[in-house]
């Protein structure tokens, strides 16, 4: 692959413009007249940091264009660029042109690819290079292996990813928090939390430190299970250990309840996060904590919570009126559901196939099927999205109206659209 090939990737964005923001530094940067390295790579690093993976590679064509050396500090500059574009391909590619053209592969620039690979959910290409690295030999480090773990996190490969920590522990390179939240991610994902939650005691026996990173991810991976008692336990070793907690943290403890239908618990760590002045007043946690309200039909604190917003300086949205309305299913408490909607319309919040779903449910749970059917042909009226669940909703309130003319449009309408379903990052609202 010769210098003029690398970058060419078909879904990248075009090369700079004489009057885009680093056109002219990039053309400075490449005159013949300087033979110093140092503006090329500080601009390469700048390039980096902003994640220009295109502009990157257009530098280091110029530069070899002009006869100006390329050095190991300026491709690996150029590989960053890409790791944080989401660019592997062309990451690889920069790899294997510094090979044709006599640079030195350096830990740092390796360990760059394997990281832009492993962003990318191609764990094989990271730990291909893994293994080029040991046969090499070039140095691995403690990054090194963070990068490889995090690519079998990514894609739950828990086996692969204790298996490198082991690795880890084989070359005598200790692991630091960074590690252990990855490990604990693949565990996770790959529906081995528990065995993940064990690696605190690891952490502890090795003396690693334990910071906001990792517990964010712990309580994070404890609330996509539902796991709040474990969260709650997580939240209060953060105190006794004296690490700090952020917004992140809040609203994963407070997720972790919502999620295992714990109402009150919910709303005392929101209560107690914010006398101790931490940001839990943020318009995701209320949305949290209204969910959580929600599911067990406490439609007075539901409403509450969402009312009381605006108060607080915090945005109103979807979510959070998709929350409360939810709470409105049960107990026939219908029309409530309905003026809410009708405010996100007097708001200007836009709806979504969610805030149909939860109306229509009410409507439905109500005895009001007619409104229903109302709710989809406005909907369709406003283009707005509609989901297998939405037309389910439909389809069974034109059940009870006997309107199987209108039964057999909407199956004919659902089998045509191939609707999809309730996607996994919406809320869902059953009891």
């Amino acid at each position: 692959m010769g210098p003029d090939s690398v970058g060419a990737h078909p879904r990248g964005p075009s090369p700079a413009r004489p009057g885009d923001r680093y056109g002219r530094g990039i053309g400075a940067a490449a005159e013949p007249r300087r033979a110093d390295p140092r503006p090329a790579t500080k601009l390469l690093s700048k390039l980096a940091r902003a994640g220009s993976w295109s502009l990157s590679v257009d530098l280091l064509r110029a530069m070899r264009q002009r006869g100006l050396e390329v050095n190991v500090f300026h491709c690996t500059a150029a590989v960053s660029a890409c790791e944080k574009g989401d660019q592997w391909h062309t990451a690889l590619a920069l790899l294997k042109n510094m090979g044709e053209q006599g640079v030195e592969l350096h830990t740092a620039t390796l360990n760059a690819a394997i990281s832009a690979c492993g962003s990318s959910g191609q764990w094989p290409e990271s730990l291909h290079l893994l293994g080029e690295m040991a046969a090499a030999p070039i140095e691995q480090n403690t990054i090194t292996f963070n990068s490889a773990i995090s690519a079998a996190g990514k894609s739950g490969l828990w086996v692969l990813a204790l298996a490198l920590l082991g690795g880890m522990a084989a070359r005598q390179l200790e692991g630091n928090a960074i590690t252990y939240s990855s490990a604990l991610v693949a565990c996770q994902r790959g529906g081995e939390l528990l065995r993940g939650l064990r690696l605190l005691g690891a952490m502890d026996a090795l003396r690693v430190a334990q910071n906001t990173v990792f517990f964010n991810s712990a309580i994070s991976a404890c609330a996509s299970a539902g796991l709040w008692q474990s969260a709650t336990e997580l939240l209060q070793r953060m105190a006794s250990s004296g690490v700090a907690r952020d917004e992140v943290t809040v609203l994963a403890a407070i997720n972790s309840c919502d999620r295992g239908g714990q109402w009150q618990a919910a709303l005392r760590l929101k209560d107690a996060a914010e006398g101790e002045g931490l940001p839990a007043r943020t318009t995701a946690t209320c949305a949290a904590a209204i969910s959580a309200c929600s599911k067990r039909s406490r439609w007075e604190l539901a409403l509450g919570l969402l009312v009381q917003m605006p108060a607080a300086r915090l945005e109103q949205n979807t979510v959070t009126f998709n929350s409360a309305i939810a709470a409105f299913q049960w107990g026939g408490r219908w029309p409530a559901a309905i003026s809410l909607l009708q405010e996100m319309e007097a708001l200007r919040i836009a709806r979504d196939a969610v805030t149909s779903s939860v109306t229509m449910s009410a409507s439905e749970r109500g005895g009001q099927s007619l409104a229903s059917l109302e709710l989809l042909q406005q909907m369709s009226t406003a283009r707005a999205e509609r989901d297998a669940v939405t037309m389910s909703l439909a389809i069974s309130a034109a059940e009870k109206l006997r309107l199987w003319g209108t039964v057999l449009q909407l199956l004919a309408e659902v089998a045509a659209e191939q609707l999809p379903k309730m996607a996994s990052s919406r809320q869902t609202f059953n009891r």
